[in-house]
């Protein structure tokens, strides 16, 4: 179980990036999986901030944390065996957690919270070391909601490459299309319609998978208030 200290200097140090003052800490055996009162770690902080220096930092530590505890598997490997078990139910609560995968308040993912703040180099690291593009908050809102909320095309094209489900619907039923036409982003609208005509076999493939149910969201769907893409796009 991760231990929460309250009190550290840890997060303090990681938001005011001070690097070197970072490192020292790191030297002396701090603990980079601690969280704060509101359940993040320095990494989940560093990724919300930009701070790719310090997440590629964190994650080196973070690999030879994991190099000890299970010397025969690769990084990225044990962080794809961890996102299946989590999805599957069959992780066991003694296993370790990658720390790209330790969540904030609100089951928010360190990529969840890159993508909101339009941190092109920080998600390209997470993506990288095999975060999960599907990853959902207590919303049940994955990364590309918020790469299609705030308009970030580039972030929104890189999740779509790495799979990101692009018929996924959230809790009140908005796809990332209708998230994406309800602020006005005409190019990431395209984007996606061209993934939702275009990439037929992409989409099976992650219907076929073992992971969370999906609820299958096509152009025409309608949100919770009956609201349809093209209805956003209209008033938009």
């Amino acid at each position: 179980m991760m231990n929460v200290n309250f009190s550290s200097n840890w997060h303090i140090v990681c938001s005011s990036f001070y690097f070197g003052r970072f490192t020292l800490l790191l030297d002396s055996g701090a603990d980079a999986t601690r969280v704060d009162d509101r359940q993040r770690t320095s990494f989940f902080i560093a990724a919300e901030n930009g701070y790719d220096q310090v997440v590629k930092l964190l994650l080196d530590w973070d690999k030879e944390r994991f190099a000890k505890l299970y010397p025969k598997v690769e990084y990225r490997e044990a962080v794809r065996s961890y996102i299946k078990g989590r999805k599957t139910g069959s992780n066991d609560p003694s296993d370790a957690v990658p720390i790209v995968e330790i969540e904030g308040e609100a089951y928010t993912s360190p990529l969840v919270a890159a993508v909101k703040n339009g941190h092109e180099h920080v998600v390209e690291i997470l993506l990288a070391e095999g975060a999960d593009a599907n990853s959902v908050n207590a919303a049940d809102r994955g990364p590309l909601f918020y790469a299609c909320e705030n308009g970030h095309t580039s972030l929104a094209k890189r999740l779509v490459e790495s799979e990101a489900d692009v018929t996924h619907k959230d809790q009140d039923d908005s796809s990332p299309l209708s998230t994406a036409a309800a602020a006005g982003h005409f190019k990431v609208v395209q984007l996606l319609i061209q993934e939702l005509f275009d990439s037929d076999s992409h989409t099976n493939k992650i219907r076929s998978s073992e992971s969370f149910p999906i609820k299958a969201a096509r152009i025409d769907d309608p949100d919770h208030l009956g609201r349809t893409p093209l209805w956003w796009a209209a008033v938009n």
